[in-house]
């Protein structure tokens, strides 16, 4: 006995439906209640329902009285099964394959599969075999083999349903042929109609599962492949080896952009980097895990990110869930792996924001370049910050104030600027200026450069503590 799990059948398969049309057209002709279901063919097979066929095909009463006439026995005897299966290869093949018509592995798999279904139900119509004693071996190698080439769950599921037409047309042909009387139709069209549904279903309950599995082991392959070509990817420093593109399935030839994403929320990733690259106008992707659920996400352009797209992509990034940070587009294998270094760069200024501020606004390298290469050694950043702005370094507020104030006058390089972007009146700027020209030791004028570093890191490192 084979332990068979349950699945339900597609519900919108054309081939399954013009097959329970047909079974229900001739159904209601013969008067015999096995009408298959409206949504769908049986699922499982209940207990006791083999012995209601054998008994219907034995003409008790249940599917109609032979009255003498032939049996599903008798018509089954002498049914050409080789014959009947090439018959639905050709059929199958034409319909379903086309272009594996010239395939003669395939066209072998695919007749090893028919012929056992063919004789199985040949079988079950001749009472030779039990539903529950169904081993479908051919048909799980299909499966396989379907999996392995691609071919989509829905072609293969319509392969069934194909073929049991083809096998129901042909029966339906033969019982015409034996001309049984009006009552005889019941068992030789419903009893029939009921198993071919079961059998169906009952394959698929393990074909299916087995497509799936097969496809989750080819993914995990794949998977396994391509993270071994990223990482000898990054850990060389030479030219691009050819196995690589062909493994990711990515150009290294292109401009590169990396983006990690440490997410949050459920949104898969795909659909997180389907975003990402629809906002970059990305040609290409490829993806990589980083540890602690963040990955990094190549973007690849040809043509290069102009103005437009990086404002786009800048735009899109703002909304994603999480914290993003952003290297810069590079060209060749060596840009692919210097966006990625300068993207975990700009991560690392962002968590030493984040950990201050609290702040997880997206963190382009080209914004915080400067602040990436002082916070390598994060205490002498602290040190340095703390020296130069001497008793402006301090918690106070207004000592707070004045540091946002003259970050914002040295960058925007007039008191006029500083203000419009402060939001604040000129008059503040200049109170705040005057008062670090007042406490700090040398004129600002000389130290220009030294100060605005110092606020960056100060801005950077705020709130953390001093030493």
């Amino acid at each position: 006995m084979h332990a068979l799990p349950e699945m339900q059948a597609p519900t919108d398969d054309a081939s399954a439906v013009a097959l329970r049309g047909r079974v229900a057209a001739l159904t209601a002709l013969s008067g015999a209640d096995v009408a298959p279901p409206v949504v769908a063919p049986p699922v499982g097979v209940p207990a006791g329902w083999v012995r209601d066929l054998r008994a219907d095909s034995a003409g008790d009463g249940t599917g109609g009285d032979l009255g003498g006439g032939p049996t599903p026995a008798d018509l089954i005897r002498d049914v050409p099964v080789l014959a009947l299966a090439d018959r639905v290869v050709g059929q199958i093949v034409a319909e379903v394959y086309p272009e594996r018509d010239d395939d003669p592995a395939f066209r072998s798999l695919l007749g090893s599969c028919v012929r056992e279904n063919v004789r199985a139900v040949v079988d079950l119509w001749a009472g030779r075999l039990a539903l529950e004693d169904v081993a479908p071996e051919h048909a799980l190698a299909f499966a396989r083999t379907a999996a392995e080439a691609r071919i989509p769950l829905g072609v293969l599921e319509r392969t069934y349903w194909i073929g049991a037409g083809l096998l129901w047309d042909a029966w339906v042909g033969r019982v015409t042929a034996a001309a049984p009387a009006p009552g005889a139709l019941g068992a030789l069209i419903g009893t029939p109609g009921r198993l071919l549904f079961a059998y169906v279903d009952r394959v698929l309950a393990v074909v299916v599962p087995a497509y799936e599995a097969t496809r989750a082991s080819m993914a995990r392959r794949v998977d396994d492949l391509r993270r071994a070509a990223l990482d000898d990817l990054l850990a060389d420093d030479g030219p691009a080896d050819p196995r690589w593109e062909a493994t990711l399935g990515y150009r290294l030839g292109v401009l590169h952009l990396a983006v990690l994403v440490e997410p949050e929320g459920r949104v898969p990733r795909e659909t997180v980097a389907a975003r990402i690259a629809a906002a970059a106008g990305a040609t290409a992707t490829t993806v990589r895990d980083e540890g602690s659920g963040a990955w990094v996400l190549w973007l690849g352009r040809a043509d290069g990110f102009d103005a437009e797209a990086v404002v786009r992509l800048r735009r899109h990034l703002a909304t994603v869930g999480g914290r993003v940070a952003v290297g810069e587009p590079a060209p060749g294998v060596d840009g692919f792996r210097r966006s990625r270094a300068q993207a975990l760069l700009a991560r690392r200024v962002q968590r030493v924001v984040a950990d201050a501020t609290g702040a997880s606004a997206p963190s382009w390298y080209a914004d915080v370049r400067l602040e990436a290469l002082l916070l390598a050694d994060e205490t002498q950043a602290r040190r340095y910050a703390t020296e130069e702005l001497g008793p402006l370094a301090g918690e106070d507020p207004h000592d707070v104030r004045v540091r946002r104030t003259l970050l914002a006058w040295l960058s925007c390089g007039s008191q006029a600027a500083a203000a419009a972007a402060l939001g604040v009146h000129e008059n503040t700027v200049r109170q705040h200026v005057r008062r670090a020209e007042a406490v700090l030791p040398t004129v600002l004028a000389h130290r220009r450069t030294e100060l605005l570093v110092a606020l960056r890191l100060d801005a950077a490192l705020a709130g953390t503590a001093r030493g």
